[in-house]
């Protein structure tokens, strides 16, 4: 082919593609203009007699921002396009226990989101308001959307969060009832932040996207089970409670701040790609057993000196000891406390690929 003929076509294919571009622009801009006018509704419930609750709430798809503070059970807020702008709100009082239920409207016999055809621009934002001095479980599904939680403080006793896809920001410091924590998560970042809490179980399966876990000075704490395929992982756990940590990460980074959990006894760790970083310093009252399995990736230990340390290694694996260790004959490195401290630390690594740093507070 000539190449004034080459440049030809794609001369065409160049203006053809713009036009269809353009079109496409200006037909979509045209579309939204037939959307809804916006809607804004409000919906209070009162206690009605009940001191616990149960509360369900399941948006579709839009944007929810959740908080204690109200002063009624519920005080909700809520702002939409959709054809059915209004969600349903039910509760129902049996005894001295209420449930509570907020949900998108149901639409040709399916609980889906009520998009208006040819509409590129939904507007969909719950804003909804708890009473902090109830004791509340909290039960909220989503499809699509981000989710803004803010109970510090609130009389909340069990969170169980069903998210498909979207960032979710929790804030639950100080929640001196709470027990339980159970998020599943499709796609998107989480950020938790349960610092102060009265926590005892937390459980968080996450298929992609980063985490951050603030659970420091969670003196309930037993145990944390974190289910993790893709993204990065950044956890602070310092000055916990916790006896039991289990982590089972595909890939990415992970960044662990275990010092100063007195009650840790079992560390449970597999993690197929990424770097490992790991701060097991601090007091401690019980002996730790740590079992560490990474296919591929480099691990960084931050030890104690003054409490007993052996680290046992596969063989011919790069190892970089950064203070006065002792390595033995039988794969095992000890620090100069192992042996004569109340307590150790023994700490297992499988590792197939990568090296290790050792270093001591």
């Amino acid at each position: 082919m000539k190449k004034g003929k080459k440049i030809r076509q794609l001369f065409y294919v160049t203006i053809t593609t713009f036009l269809l571009c353009s079109g496409m622009l200006f037909y979509n801009n045209a579309l939204c203009a037939k959307c809804n006018d916006i809607v804004e509704t409000t919906s209070n419930v009162e206690v009605a007699g009940a001191q616990t609750v149960k509360a369900v709430i399941d948006l579709t798809a839009g944007e929810l921002n959740l908080s204690g503070g109200a002063n009624a059970l519920m005080e909700a807020e809520f702002i939409s396009n959709l054809n059915n702008p209004e969600p349903e709100v039910n509760y129902v009082v049996s005894g001295t226990a209420g449930v509570l239920t907020v949900e998108q409207p149901i639409t040709n016999n399916r609980r889906r989101i009520p998009f208006r055809k040819r509409c590129f621009n939904h507007v969909n934002e719950w804003d909804i308001g708890l009473n902090n001095n109830i004791p509340i479980d909290v039960d909220l599904k989503t499809d699509f959307g981000n989710l803004d939680v803010n109970l510090d403080g609130s009389s909340i006793s069990n969170f169980i969060l069903d998210i498909s896809a979207g960032d979710a920001v929790l804030n639950l410091t100080n929640t001196q009832s709470l027990d339980k924590i159970d998020v599943k998560h499709d796609f998107g970042s989480f950020d938790a932040n349960l610092t102060g809490s009265s926590i005892a179980d937390f459980k968080l399966d996450q298929s992609s996207g980063d985490i951050i876990l603030n659970l420091t000075n969670t003196q309930s704490l037993d145990k944390v089970d974190v289910k993790h395929d893709f993204g990065s992982l950044d956890a602070n756990l310092n000055n916990s409670n916790i006896s039991d940590l289990h982590l089972d990460s595909s890939a990415g980074d992970a960044i662990l701040d275990l010092s100063n959990t007195q009650s840790l006894d079992t560390i449970d760790l597999r993690h197929d790609f990424g770097d490992l970083n790991i701060n097991l310093t601090g007091d401690r009252s019980t002996d730790l057993n740590a079992n560490i399995d990474l296919s591929t990736g480099d691990i960084f230990l931050k030890l104690p000196t003054d409490i007993g340390v052996q680290v046992k290694l596969p063989d011919s694996i790069s190892v970089t000891v950064m203070h006065e260790m002792n390595e033995n004959n039988d794969n095992t490195i000890t620090n100069n406390a192992f042996g004569s401290s109340n307590v150790s630390i023994f700490v297992d690594i499988d590792l197939d690929f990568g090296e290790v740093t050792l270093d001591l507070d």
